[in-house]
């Protein structure tokens, strides 16, 4: 039984006893089934960092469920029993080359046509090399099961996007930093969801969907506000020996109005973000304490249930910002921008992204392990055990964009069956699809069978879930 459940016996029996089978019970056992009964809420966070990682840092040695973590996936070891290491999963493209960076971010969350085919392209492309001006063909996979998936659709919010850096919020090139499409009905191509960069501004919306209650609370409230009135025009009038019992009525009814009023829950304040200052850009100024924020509000947003889908991403396919101005000083020896790293094998480049790799994991598992501490505010369990998190990048590492091996992990998802504590290893011979299509049959989506073009896909992943 959980602690709100052996919080609601007592006020059950203490307002039925005295009700019998009048009305006013009627009325109530709807409302305290309600209370009592409300299911554990299923949740999708996908977390993406760009360009890849450096491979031989990356991977574990050893297999199935002995095996010994890397040394930058060392900083999720204390989450190592709800994680799954899943290798040999390539990012579905066809004919991929260094300079498409825009095309992993789509072929990793959205269906991808088959090889050599075409992505629609939003305006005129011609000279541009780079393939900015393409979209997806169908809505991305948090979409997609936003859609199909009843229990992520319950909270007021249908999903958040959010990002760290300007360059993820790009309107002229929004496929390198978007991870979100949706493709409404008679729209004839998907439109990338921009993520929201400014927390101030993602607080602001998350207040006010908390302040609207849901549709039903409004009768619930009168209700018991009615039956509170009853009882206190009763205690006014009844005798002295039925005071107790009639106290004990009026003590039940504002602990079920309590429970109804759902999770208690606050909103972070957030604090002033720094300066630019003459040698450090606003988005490198800014950029440490942006992405704690966000992390932040995406907690809140899932303890406080006012939303069940979000998308973050800390920057686009083409992050040039320099990371010797966002770490510690002298964590790194290089002023190179992220991007002109992803793309020299120089040691001084490897070890300067490895650093900025566990920067990236430090703060996944800062978030995941306050996730895991949480207890599920009206449920069994905590956020983590009804969230499923997954940790990607759109390419697989340095010094090419390759779409081999990609580096991709999965946390939490307790509820939905996911085998924490296993490494998975599939050589190269299956794609994301197998993935998506997996993680959408474990959230009850079944007549997902394969996702994007059918050469792609192989069928659910053995050992994901079970």
């Amino acid at each position: 039984m959980t602690n709100f459940q052996s919080r609601l016996q007592p006020s059950r029996r203490a307002i039925l006893a005295g009700l019998g089978a009048g009305t006013a019970a009627t009325f109530l056992q709807p409302l305290l089934g309600k209370a009592q009964n409300t299911p554990a809420p299923q949740r999708l966070l996908i977390i993406h960092r760009p360009m890849g990682t450096v491979q031989n840092q990356w991977w574990p040695s050893g297999s199935g469920d002995t095996w010994t973590a890397s040394p930058i996936l060392s900083e999720f070891e204390a989450l190592r029993d709800q994680m799954v290491v899943i290798k040999g999963m390539n990012c579905p493209l066809g004919n991929w080359i260094a300079s498409l960076p825009a095309l992993g971010m789509l072929a990793m969350m959205t269906p991808s046509p088959s090889t050599g085919g075409k992505w629609p392209e939003t305006r005129d492309a011609v000279g541009d090399p780079n393939s900015r001006f393409i979209t997806a063909l169908d809505a991305s996979i948090d979409q997609q099961l936003l859609q199909n998936v009843p229990s992520l659709q319950t909270a007021p919010l249908g999903s958040l996007q959010l990002g760290v850096s300007a360059q993820s919020a790009n309107s002229v090139y929004p496929s390198v930093g978007s991870l979100s499409y949706a493709k409404p009905a008679g729209q004839s191509l998907a439109s990338p969801l921009v993520p929201s960069i400014t927390p101030s501004a993602v607080l602001q919306s998350l207040r006010g969907v908390a302040a609207e209650p849901p549709a039903s609370a409004e009768l619930d409230q009168q209700l018991i506000e009615f039956l509170t009135t009853d009882v206190q025009r009763l205690r006014a009038r009844a005798p002295s020996t039925e005071a107790g019992k009639l106290d004990a009525h009026l003590a039940a009814l504002r602990g079920l109005e309590a429970d109804l009023a759902g999770p208690a829950c606050s909103l972070p304040e957030l604090d002033a973000l720094p300066e630019a200052t003459p040698d450090v850009t606003l988005d490198e100024a800014q950029y440490d304490a942006v992405q704690r924020q966000q992390l932040q509000l995406v907690k809140a947003a899932f303890q406080c249930d006012l939303t069940r889908v979000v998308t973050f991403s800390f920057g686009s396919s083409e992050l040039h910002l320099r990371f010797d101005k966002i770490l510690p000083p002298g964590a790194i020896n290089t002023g190179d921008g992220l991007y002109g790293l992803s793309q020299n094998s120089s040691d001084n480049s490897v070890q300067a992204r490895t650093v900025i790799e566990k920067y990236f994991a430090s703060k996944v598992a800062g978030l995941l392990l306050d996730l895991k501490n949480t207890p599920e505010p009206r449920a069994e369990g905590s956020l983590l055990d009804n969230t499923l998190v997954v940790y990607l990048s759109e390419c697989s590492g340095i010094p090419y964009h390759s779409p081999i091996d990609m580096p991709v992990l999965a946390f939490g998802g307790k509820s939905l069956g996911l085998k924490g504590g296993s490494y998975l290893q599939f050589f190269g011979e299956r794609c994301m699809p197998d993935f998506w299509v997996s993680v959408a049959q474990a959230f009850g989506y079944t007549d997902l069978k394969a996702f994007g073009a059918a050469e792609w896909n192989k069928g659910p992943l053995p050992g994901l879930f079970g």
